[in-house]
């Protein structure tokens, strides 16, 4: 180590960049209605994530109570929302961290 280059000189070749060139931005307002909005899709599948898991809170409570309180259609509602919460929870885990 004793008179090596710490890095190697760029290189020659490739794009220069001009002198008193300005570089354009490009506005961040769609992206950030984007962002806005699967963050709000991420709200309503967690509200109703809450209001799923209270409805079979409260039909188990009622099982135990008293067997016979409940059908056998409400149990298929039940169990038809927490399957179609757990397919709304996975797509939402597919596209990306908005958590």
């Amino acid at each position: 180590m004793s008179n090596m280059p710490i890095a190697p000189p760029p290189p020659l070749s490739g794009r220069p960049f001009a002198s008193g060139s300005h570089a354009v931005l490009r506005s961040p307002v769609g992206l950030s209605k984007a962002v806005t909005a699967l963050l709000g899709l991420g709200i309503v599948v967690d509200l109703f994530a809450l209001w799923q898991g209270s409805q079979s809170y409260e039909l188990v409570g009622r099982l135990v109570r008293n067997v016979g309180s409940v059908s056998s259609q409400e149990i298929d509602q039940t169990d038809s929302l927490y399957r179609r919460l757990t397919r709304m929870q996975h797509e939402k885990a597919l596209r990306g961290p908005a958590r």
